[in-house]
């Protein structure tokens, strides 16, 4: 309804105008016979015109639908090309083995959302009657944006990467160095890289995605570039921060990956960490 209002407002001069034509050549028509053959020439320019507005008309109204069907169908896709590695991975394995899609990813919109506080948070119309679960990580059709931090029955609530305390597994592509991915706080538009040594030869602008090593997030979703590179004060690693692919300001679709092997990752880092106070 809203965006009926709005498109009346945008065009109430023209549709005045159109009306007022019609008026005006009809009562033209009428009264003279002569100018039948321009009559009808003058109707189809102006019923041209007005079903061009009128498709201007169906497009603003839809543009949300259209929106919510393409993240549909960009879901299902993933979903296949997810299912076809999972092919690929297992004829390599064993021919005889079927093949498990490891990841699944769940749609959804988001409804609120902050990126200038210390800590941001995004809120989906997702939650537990939909499949999502704390720790799930989040993406968007750009690059990630951050991990479910709490879920009621109908709605999820997602820390952003643009928070303290969040660090996230990444590395260079085509690289192959890796490092932790957090934020200091200061701009929502890049982020840092820690724990990367000097050694390793970088430059700006290479692209950086997800690492994949912990279950969160698939390898190789991207998150952004390398904007800017230096030597870190009295340690052999590198100072790099980058430009995040995705703008924080104007989120509007997510996709929540849901891992079907999460319960085998949790059992292995349970067992590092009996392994480490062992000792």
């Amino acid at each position: 309804m809203k965006n009926l209002i709005a498109f009346f407002k945008k065009f109430q001069l023209f549709l005045l105008f159109a009306l007022l034509e019609l008026v005006a050549i009809y009562l033209y028509v009428e009264n003279y016979n002569y100018p039948q053959v321009k009559f009808i020439s003058s109707v189809n320019t102006i019923s041209g015109g007005i079903l061009e507005k009128s498709n201007e008309l169906t497009k603003f109204i839809n543009t949300p639908q259209a929106n919510r069907t393409l993240q549909q169908e960009n879901e299902k896709l993933r979903q296949e090309i997810e299912h076809l590695q999972s092919l690929l991975d297992t004829i390599h394995f064993k021919d005889t083995l079927i093949a498990e899609q490891t990841y699944q990813y769940i749609p959804a919109e988001v409804i609120y959302s902050t990126f200038s506080k210390r800590n941001n948070f995004i809120t989906i119309n997702r939650g537990s009657k939909d499949g999502i679960e704390e720790g799930m990580g989040v993406f968007t059709d750009r690059a990630i944006v951050g991990i479910i931090h709490s879920v009621s029955e109908n709605y999820s609530m997602i820390k952003s990467v643009l928070s303290s305390k969040i660090y996230i597994d990444v590395k260079v592509e085509n690289n192959g160095a890796y490092g932790l991915l957090n934020w200091d706080g200061i701009s929502p538009k890049r982020g840092s890289i820690d724990g990367i040594s000097n050694d390793i030869p970088l430059k700006k602008w290479l692209r950086v995605v997800t690492r994949g090593s912990s279950g969160v997030f698939p390898e190789g979703l991207y998150v952004g570039k390398i904007s800017q590179l230096k030597y870190e004060n009295a340690k052999p690693l590198w100072n790099i921060q980058v430009w995040y692919e995705e703008d924080f300001r104007r989120l509007s679709n997510v996709y929540v990956i849901k891992n079907n092997h999460k319960k085998e990752f949790l059992r292995l880092d349970q067992s590092i960490n009996k392994e480490e106070i062992g000792r």
